[in-house]
Parts: C-alpha cells; sequence; structure tokens
C-alpha cells in the first residue's frame, strides 16, 4: 500500500487517491503494477569486479569527467587533508590528487567545459576545479538570505543542459534552491522551496535533487527527510507546482528521474532502516506507477543510467542490481564485499564505479564477456 498522500493545489485529492489504490487491485497488470521483485526474477548474471583502487580517507562522491573519473574523499584523517582525486580507466590508478578546504560530497562535471563542480558540506559553497590536473578555479556560494553560513550545506548538486546550462544545488536546514551560471560562478537564480524553521526544531534536510527536462517539461525533484516529502519545482517560473507527503516511519531516501519515460523514482525506508522500498511514480501527476523492493536502503547518490531511459543500476545494502526501465524487471544483481555509497557508469568503457566510504576504495566492475 502507498505511504504518501497529495500536498498539492491542483484540487485532485479524489483522484490522486483512487490512483494510489489502484495497484491492490489492478496488480497484474502491465500498465500499473504493484511487483515486489521488480516485475521479474533476478538475472542469473552477475558483475565481474575489474579492479580495486585505493583512494584517500573515506570517498564519497565520483562521477565521469571526460576521459577520466574523479572522486571526492569527504573525511580528513589524522597527518591528511580532505582531497580530490583523479583516476585514468586506461590504467586504472589515480594519476592526481589536490587538497581541498572543507568536506568535499557532490561532484558535477560541466560537459566541454573541462571543469567539475564539487560541493563542500562544511560551508554553503561549491568549489570548481579543472580535469585532469585539479587546479583550483573558483567558489560558488549558495545564497540562503539570512541565515547563519553553516544553516546552508549544499545537499545535492546537478547539471542542467537546457537553456545554455545550469547548474543547481540544494541547502539543508535553509531550504534554498540556487541555480549558478556554469559560465561565471554566479547565482541566477534561488527559491526557497521550504521555509526555514531553526536547527533541532524541524528544519528542512534535502536529501537528493533530480531533474526533468524534455519537450514538455521543466522540473526540478527534491526529496527531503526530515518533511517526509517529495518536492516538485518548476524552472521556468521557480515555483513550487506539487509535493508528496508521506506518513510517519517513512523517509525519502533519495529521487531520481526518469524523462524518457515520465517517471520519477523515490527511494523510501522506515525508521529501522531495513528494508528499502523504491517507488515509482508519474512525473506528470504524481501518481503511483509501480513499487520494487530492494535490499536495505541506498544513500543519496547511490543510482546512476546505464542506459538513460532503458537501464538503471542501483548500489544499495551490500548489492549492486540493475533494471530496466519502465518495466523495472531485475537484470543482474551482484554481492559486493561492503556497503556502497555513490555509484556511476562510464558509458564509453562499460564500467561500473562504486564507492566504498569505510574501505577507502573505489571498485570497478564490468559484464562478464
Amino acid at each position: 500500500m502507498s505511504t504518501c498522500t497529495k500536498a498539492s493545489g491542483w484540487n485532485r485529492a479524489g483522484l490522486g487517491a483512487l490512483l494510489l489504490l489502484l495497484p491492490l487491485f489492478l496488480g497484474a497488470c502491465d500498465d500499473n503494477p504493484t511487483d515486489p521483485d521488480g516485475n521479474g526474477t533476478a538475472g542469473a548474471d552477475t558483475l565481474a569486479l575489474v579492479a580495486e583502487i585505493p583512494v584517500g580517507s573515506e570517498p564519497l562522491g565520483i562521477a565521469v569527467a571526460g576521459d577520466y573519473w574523479v572522486v571526492a574523499n569527504h573525511m580528513t584523517v589524522a597527518g591528511e587533508s580532505n582531497t580530490l582525486m583523479v583516476i585514468d580507466p586506461a590504467t586504472l590508478a589515480v594519476i592526481d590528487t589536490a587538497d581541498f578546504t572543507g568536506n568535499p560530497e557532490d561532484i558535477v562535471w560541466v560537459p566541454g567545459s573541462g571543469e567539475v563542480w564539487v560541493s563542500d558540506d562544511a560551508s554553503r559553497r561549491v568549489r570548481i576545479y579543472s580535469v585532469p590536473d585539479l587546479n583550483y578555479i573558483d567558489t560558488a556560494t549558495m545564497q540562503g538570505e539570512g541565515d547563519p553560513d553553516w544553516y546552508g550545506y549544499p545537499a545535492g548538486l546537478i547539471y542542467d543542459s537546457d537553456n545554455g546550462g545550469t547548474i543547481w544545488g540544494i541547502e539543508e536546514f535553509s531550504g534554498y534552491l540556487t541555480g549558478f551560471s556554469p559560465l561565471t560562478a554566479a547565482i541566477t537564480d534561488t527559491f526557497r522551496y521550504r521555509p526555514f524553521r531553526g536547527y533541532g526544531t524541524g528544519f528542512s534536510f534535502p536529501t537528493g535533487i533530480s531533474l526533468a527536462v524534455d519537450t514538455t517539461r521543466d522540473l526540478l525533484f527534491i526529496g527531503n527527510i526530515d518533511d517526509r516529502r517529495l518536492e516538485v519545482v518548476s524552472t521556468a517560473t521557480m515555483t513550487k507546482v506539487d509535493s508528496l507527503v508521506w506518513d510517519p516511519g517513512y523517509y525519502v531516501n533519495f529521487v531520481f528521474a526518469d524523462p524518457v519515460n515520465g517517471h520519477i523514482m523515490v527511494n523510501e525506508r522506515t525508521s529501522s532502516f531495513g528494508e528499502g522500498i523504491m517507488r515509482v511514480y508519474d512525473m506528470d501527476d504524481l501518481s503511483l506507477y509501480r513499487e520494487v523492493s530492494i535490499p536495505d536502503w541506498p544513500d543519496y547518490g547511490g543510482i546512476a543510467w546505464v542506459t538513460e531511459g532503458a537501464q538503471v543500476v542501483l548500489a544499495t545494502g551490500n548489492t549492486l542490481t540493475e533494471f530496466s526501465t519502465p518495466d523495472y524487471t531485475k537484470l543482474t544483481q551482484t554481492t559486493l564485499p561492503a556497503n556502497p555509497v555513490r555509484v556511476a557508469y562510464d558509458a564509453t568503457r562499460e564500467y561500473y564505479l562504486v564507492t566504498f566510504r569505510y574501505e577507502d576504495m573505489v571498485r570497478v566492475y564490468q559484464v562478464p564477456e
């Protein structure tokens, strides 16, 4: 059964309730089934380990940046600084390292620029570096007007190639969405999608940002763990156009947009941190499309496209699982030696890149020959 309710000004409460109940009656229908096993059994194939690459302390973010991979090592250990590292896929080795002021987390590659944007969750700043030499270029500062600096930690970054390009970031606590120009690092848009309510009093705590841009949509989807909400913001008008609210005991852990099929994937977990569930909603009216059970619960960033609109990979629990979309048939499931944090896919080399925070390791996988 669905664990969420609509919170919208579109006056669709009756229709929304009917749509959310449909899976109970049409579980076997191809149009809107509820299938805990991903509409099929796990494939027999598992991915093959290609390499284990030692990196810095507590790696989180990882991104394919043109011909290279960039890793954000999040935590400082005695005698070391937080760092960014560049890995050469040809040698599967680290070829450059740069100290990072703060705690690097999310990494966004801006195609054609030779630059990565890296969020610092120790401040409301995003730092820009060249690749592969990791020269520092500039700093972009998120703007939570009137709030103390520590109320504005970046909690998600994404690149929007529409209309000349925008870097979008969301902030913890303050409830601000900020847009930057990738050319100048200047703020182009700000919108407070959730009111600030103060530390320890039910503050905004976003857990991910995802983007859907096509001929009919210009939307950002924001997951919020503390408010148990999925927020939908129009980037054309910088207004909130819709939202979902979950019942107590359920939390939004990531959101991931599929504009090709018109869906938004939302991972929900219980307060017990047990088995998770991925619910898939229609982007246009937020009606429930499908439910997929997943091992444990993934962190934000633990999902990536293998082929946009057709195949997605999810790092969760101690597994790496691939699903086809939009039917969400389980294609492969690989048992990992430890709990993964983030995953990226290098389509050129057909490599799956997985960070392991407490092993200081990046592991590389591929489909067996």
